[in-house]
């Protein structure tokens, strides 16, 4: 005749252990989440004060020295056709 089974273990055993250590997982995450935030913008502000160093140490572009003939240069001719095809 058949018999039941007995019936199982409703203790946390092991889950309790495995729902814990998910849990830790979530919390890094979070923590792992804002840490490589704060980075982010650290980098972001460094990269800022680098570029403005940067700028601010690069010399002024000279002006072009004043053309000595009166002549159209090649590019000027250039300019003109192209101008005068409608581009």
């Amino acid at each position: 005749m058949p018999a039941p089974f007995a019936k199982p273990a409703t203790d946390e055993g092991t889950h309790l252990s495995y729902s814990l250590q998910w849990f830790a997982f979530g919390v890094l995450m979070f923590v792992g989440f804002g840490y490589a935030a704060r980075q982010q913008a650290r980098n972001a502000r460094i990269d800022a004060e680098d570029e403005e160093e940067e700028i601010s140490a690069m010399p002024r572009p000279k002006a072009p020295a004043p053309r000595k003939s009166k002549r159209p240069t090649a590019e000027e001719e250039e300019d003109a056709i192209l101008d005068a095809q409608g581009y």
